[in-house]
């Protein structure tokens, strides 16, 4: 058959932001490696959710969807726009990755969205548990997505339940061409990375060590800052983790219990850890999503008191890791790239893998077999 027509809508140019703050553009990373697989047109949000438009939209949104007892889209309101792209293109798949539960609207407001799209997926990386107790997330216009992944595992039968339809797991990844390692055994002057949420107490013990030792721990001093180039920061950040000999990588959210509940879920680091062939220790997340999802244990456990944590990361430098890098690089790119995780929606829609998606994925099997050594 021809090949299949993909139209991504796109945050990264939300006016409020959200699309360019460091938590959120590997969301980018993921669209670009479909756009760049798939050819796919792009269309750029160019409202907040959170505008007064958006809130009133929502408001009345609710108020349908709780007097029907129907998920389906508001008819159309002024201000409405339609899908950008080609005049009157016809897609066979239309692609949101959510920021957020709530950012259905964005496709709600796209009024000939369903006549032009045959089919829409919705993927929200970041779906919490504990979010679900908000009932008001059943009054959003789920009718309008015939596929729905999130990307936290407890999420999906909660989710599911709530909506009484499916709703997929699909776990983060990374574009493993960019951040892998090909050279696993080359000398790395990082000695710790140590990026995004941290322990305090390990932290200062990392400090000293570093200080006394003449190590270079390398670690963020911003909170919150606007990424000016997605696609320069993603580089930036990939040199780093190939550079660096052993990643802090703690589950996610590991400082908000309020949020995780008690869960030990996969944090995005660990895609980029993973790829780089970097050793990652920490606070590790439920070694049975870790094998299930990345394909093996691959977060070293840290001693809950710093100083002892220090000694280990002292020991893993100066033991062998050779091993321990060339497994992780492999896992990345066996399973675990963005075209892994875009293979699962295609193959979940009901829709042929597109033949540069495939391709990609040949390639990166074909790289994996370099690592590959038997026990």
């Amino acid at each position: 058959m021809d090949q299949l027509k993909v139209v991504v809508v796109s945050q990264r140019e939300r006016p409020d932001g959200y699309g360019q703050q460091p938590g959120y553009v590997c969301f980018s990373e993921a669209e670009d490696v479909l756009v760049a697989t798939t050819q796919a047109d792009v269309a750029m949000v160019d409202r907040s959710p959170n505008g007064p438009a958006f809130r009133l939209r929502r408001g009345l949104g609710r108020v349908l969807r709780r007097t029907t007892g129907s998920t389906a889209a508001l008819p159309p309101l002024p201000g409405q726009r339609r899908l950008s792209g080609p005049k009157g293109a016809r897609y066979d798949l239309a692609v949101l990755v959510g920021f957020t539960i709530w950012d259905l609207p964005l496709l709600e407001r796209l009024y000939d969205l369903r006549r032009r799209c045959e089919r829409v997926v919705a993927w929200f990386p970041e779906v919490w548990p504990s979010e679900l107790a908000d009932t008001r997330i059943g009054y959003e216009p789920f009718a309008i997505v015939d596929d729905i992944f999130v990307g936290v595992a407890d999420a999906a039968p909660g989710l599911s339940q709530l909506l009484g339809r499916p709703v997929h797991y699909l776990p983060m990844a990374a574009d493993v061409a960019r951040f892998a390692a090909l050279a696993p055994a080359e000398p790395r002057p990082i000695d710790v990375l140590g990026i995004g949420r941290r322990q305090p107490r390990l932290h200062d013990a990392l400090l000293e060590w570093s200080r006394k030792s003449s190590k270079l721990y390398l670690y963020d001093t911003l909170s919150g800052p606007l990424v000016l180039d997605p696609r320069a920061h993603r580089e930036n950040l990939a040199d780093n983790y190939r550079r660096s000999s052993v990643a802090i990588t703690h589950f996610a959210k590991f400082d908000q219990p309020e949020v995780i509940t008690g869960l030990r879920e996969l944090p995005g680091r660990i895609w980029e850890g993973l790829a780089s062939g970097v050793v990652m220790v920490g606070a590790p997340p439920d070694e049975t999503l870790q094998r299930h999802s990345v394909g093996d244990s691959v977060v070293i456990e840290l001693p809950t008191d710093p100083h002892e944590a220090v000694e280990l990361i002292d020991e893993l430098h100066r033991g062998p890791v050779t091993a321990i890098r060339r497994r992780n690089i492999e896992l990345a790119l066996r399973r675990n790239d963005w075209a892994h995780r875009w293979q699962v929606v295609f193959d979940t829609a009901g829709l042929p893998v597109p033949l540069g998606l495939r391709a990609r994925i040949d390639r990166l099997a074909e790289m994996a077999a370099m690592f590959h050594h038997d026990p």
